[in-house]
């Protein structure tokens, strides 16, 4: 069911997930499991994976996640990489937004 921002647990689950080792595997796993959730656009126009790699940018502990998972996302949703929400935004483009990463280092 979506929320009033039309967002789906896997948006909520992502936009919150604290960047422990537990949190990381058990997310990773639901964005894999649950391709469709994956693909689900909130009223943003925004996909699970930018509330995720917006929130570990602000983590300064997430880099090497970020990275991980944004190369693991690049082979099994190439769509999903490439998806802009309503201000014309990547996913990759979350990352950037905080200051902590440079379009170079992605």
């Amino acid at each position: 069911a979506k929320d009033k921002r039309g967002r789906v647990a896997l948006h909520r689950v992502c936009a919150s997930a604290t960047l422990s080792k537990l949190s990381v595997a058990m997310t990773r796993q639901l964005l894999l499991a649950h391709k469709q959730g994956f693909a689900l656009v909130d009223k943003d126009g925004r996909l699970p994976l930018h509330h995720l790699l917006a929130n570990t940018a602000q983590h300064r502990s997430g880099k090497e996640f970020a990275e991980e998972l944004f190369d693991q996302l690049l082979w099994t949703d190439k769509a999903g990489v490439e998806a802009k929400d309503k201000e014309g935004r990547l996913p990759v483009h979350c990352l950037c937004a905080c200051g902590l990463y440079s379009p170079t280092e992605i």
